[in-house]
């Protein structure tokens, strides 16, 4: 399910709040995450990301969105690495097939 892009602000906290609690659960690491992307946060965000694949439970998901990460701080070799590995763990994903073929994040 996307993120909706509203009351980004308050989700930000939330979510902040929820993995202080949480601070090893990949999925809502990865909600964290996927906030400060849609705010922009690239940098935080991939920091977070970086959690989560270090827990050694990434999902194909998790690995798509670091690679969106990587690609919008402008490491899009990495990022397309991390495509391919989401790629590995999700048989059928046409949208990621086109990041892939395309080199690029399609918002």
């Amino acid at each position: 399910m996307p993120l909706r892009k509203v009351n980004l602000d308050k989700a930000e906290k939330m979510a902040s709040l929820l993995i202080k609690n949480n601070p090893e659960n990949p999925t809502f690491l990865d909600t964290y995450a996927w906030v400060l992307y849609v705010r922009g946060k690239y940098k935080d965000a991939k920091k977070v990301m970086e959690k989560v694949i270090s827990t050694g439970h990434a999902s194909a998901t998790h690995l798509e969105h670091y690679g969106d990460i990587l690609f919008k701080l402008g490491d899009v070799n990495t990022a397309v690495q991390q495509w391919e590995k989401a790629r590995g763990q999700n048989a059928n994903h046409e949208p990621l097939d086109t990041k892939i073929a395309n080199r690029r994040v399609y918002e």
